[in-house]
């Protein structure tokens, strides 16, 4: 008879790192059809094994053995923090065997892909030591693919390495053969992630601080994003990227513009312009200077330009600051009931903690187009429809033909060279994905516009908002936005709503005209301190910290490349010298937070 002993103890321990987990499995019911088998290994009459109809989750012979042969893919310690998926908690056997092995500092993620099983385990096998250790992050339940991406990312940011290999109970991958399909796919796509935005934190990060040094005074008179934040509230958002579909969709705008709220992506602008479609909010993020060209002889307009404080410094120029919107963009890591953990990039946590102002935030998937989406859900906007967002190359096309950056792709024509042929090698040489077209058959693609694709899915899932494609497309088909006309989607409006342009145009002025709360005084006090601190550098051995901030992220936060030769050296250097290796890497990372400083001051007191 089974002893319902352990639940409190356990529900007591989940309460504290997993509370929605907690309250899932206090609702929960056990598996039915769970047999409990006895055996001495763990204690005289123990429960050491069990059957799940009827098949047996460990060896019935010697279960800790088979265990311990499983993990024998896992290195040794000595080796760099890894870590490490084991997919079915069963008795603990497989999960604790991989931590056996663990090099220090390394971590598991920990899947029960039935809540039922791990109800029934809760109340009757003694999981305390596992639940409770630090190193293992539990994922089960009806958000698992949620808290499955969550744990990646924060082992990640604590700087281990992913094993891409899925520790699993053969027997669990035999009854749960789709649930570990599933978890392959999304430890897939964050390991595709990792590496894209690895690369390009690689490569622009310096970019993005000195672009942030030159748009210290555009941000400090321009609005912060937050005005944003309800101000659309039942309203429909209509999304407008640069695909190739773009240009099949002017006359959809036009009759979508009276009662929708037009939020544009920078290189659809040129496009909307000339087809005399006036988007209400144009989003610039991008950095390099080839994103100017998006601005570049175009017609006058009354369009808000919302800009990330990275992007290109001659952008936010060309707007008046009464139509300049601006935001700090960044990843979201953990969001936990009310506890929300954001992740910004550069030196944008030096700039909020000598600012000590509340920007607004937008959850940055990579595109332009995912940070307009953000956008649209903050601001309460409902149903949220995307026109001209492709995410792959239908008939080999990057742009829509009347976008600048369309434009630019083209050599002088010649009678030797077609001017599709640069546009047409180009994609060949990206697309190397083939995935379901709206207009029937397939299109290509490419793993990066798969992860803006991936990111859209689920950010349509997690926020339940009615999404659709509108109008014609030929792009990549996007799981929950079904295509429908213009009427079917001002139809979804939330509560049968009817908005029109002089409400939209009233709410986007009261956005534009939201001030910064930022008391200058204090910020360059605060300032001063942050320089006294970072000189302190020279004479003090023991300074663990600049101004509550960490010297691993003072120094990532001037370079990331200073960050990653630190967190390299930290591995592999004995502990007594890391305070010293910490302190070198915040001197060299001064090179670029000095500059920043500078620039900091200047903009303040001007």
């Amino acid at each position: 008879m089974k002893q319902h002993t352990h639940l409190s103890d356990h529900l007591l321990i989940l309460k504290h790192r997993y509370p929605d987990l907690a309250e899932e499995l206090a609702r929960a019911g056990g598996h039915p059809d769970i047999e409990w088998i006895h055996g001495d290994d763990r204690g005289g009459g123990r429960i050491n094994n069990f059957r799940l109809c009827g098949k047996y989750i460990h060896s019935p012979r010697d279960p800790v053995r088979e265990a311990e042969r499983m993990a024998q893919g896992v290195p040794r310690p000595g080796r760099a923090p890894a870590a490490h998926v084991v997919f079915g908690i069963g008795m603990g056997y497989l999960a604790e065997a991989v931590l056996g092995r663990l090099p220090a500092g390394g971590g598991i993620i920990m899947v029960e892909p039935d809540i039922r099983i791990f109800r029934s385990l809760l109340e009757c096998v003694d999981l305390r030591a596992l639940l409770g250790d630090a190193r293992v992050k539990l994922v089960a339940g009806r958000r698992a693919d949620d808290l499955a991406v969550q744990a990646l990312r924060e082992f990640h940011q604590d700087g281990l390495d992913l094993s891409g290999h899925i520790q699993s109970l053969s027997s669990y991958a035999d009854i749960f053969s789709v649930e570990l399909n599933n978890l392959r796919a999304v430890v897939a796509r964050h390991l595709n992630e990792i590496d894209i935005d690895e690369r390009t934190k690689s490569v622009l990060w310096d970019i993005w601080n000195r672009n942030l040094i030159e748009n210290l005074k555009p941000l400090l008179t321009s609005a912060p994003v937050r005005g944003f934040h309800g101000a659309f509230q039942d309203i429909p958002a209509v999304l407008v990227g640069a695909g190739p579909s773009l240009d099949d969709n002017m006359d959809t705008l036009a009759r979508l513009r009276p009662r929708s709220l037009i939020i544009a992506v920078d290189t659809a602008l040129a496009t909307l312009l000339a087809a005399g479609v006036i988007p209400d909010v144009i989003l610039a993020v991008d950095s390099l200077p080839a994103n100017v060209r998006d601005f570049e002889n175009l017609p006058a307009h009354e369009s808000i330009l919302l800009f990330d404080s990275f992007c290109h410094p001659l952008i936010p120029v060309r707007y008046p600051a009464r139509r300049r919107i601006m935001s700090m963009t960044g990843h979201l890591l953990t969001q936990t009931g009310d506890r929300v953990v954001e992740f910004k990039n550069g030196l944008l946590p030096l700039l909020e903690h000598i600012l000590r102002t509340h920007t607004g935030f937008l959850q940055n998937g990579g595109s332009v187009i995912t940070a307009a989406f953000d956008l649209a859900w903050r601001a309460g906007c409902r149903p949220i429809g995307l026109v001209g967002v492709d995410l792959s190359y239908p008939g080999r096309l990057t742009h829509s033909r009347s976008s600048n950056q369309y434009r630019s792709m083209f050599p002088q024509p010649s009678r030797f060279i077609p001017p599709e042929y640069r546009v047409y090698s180009d994609v060949s040489d990206k697309a190397r994905v083939k995935v379901q077209a709206y207009s029937g058959g397939r299109v290509d693609t490419n793993r990066v516009l798969l992860m803006y694709k991936h990111w859209m899915e689920s950010a349509s899932a997690d926020t339940g908002i009615a999404c659709a494609v509108i109008g014609n497309s030929r792009g990549a088909v996007l799981k929950g936005y079904p295509l429908m006309s213009v009427e079917e989607f001002l139809n979804r409006a939330a509560h049968g709503r009817i908005s029109d342009r002089n409400d939209i145009d009233d709410r986007l002025a009261r956005c534009a005209a939201v001030g910064h709360d930022i008391d200058r005084n204090a910020s360059i006090l605060r300032l001063r301190h942050v320089r006294r601190e970072l000189d302190r550098l020279d004479d003090f051995q023991d300074l663990r910290d600049i101004c509550g901030i960490s010297l691993d992220d003072m120094a990532t936060m001037g370079s990331y490349d200073i960050g990653i030769r630190l967190k390299t050296v930290l591995r592999i250097e004995p502990e007594r010298d890391h305070a010293g290796r910490r302190q070198q890497a915040v001197r060299a990372a001064r090179t670029f937070i000095d500059p920043f400083l500078d620039a900091l001051e200047a903009a303040l007191i001007s």
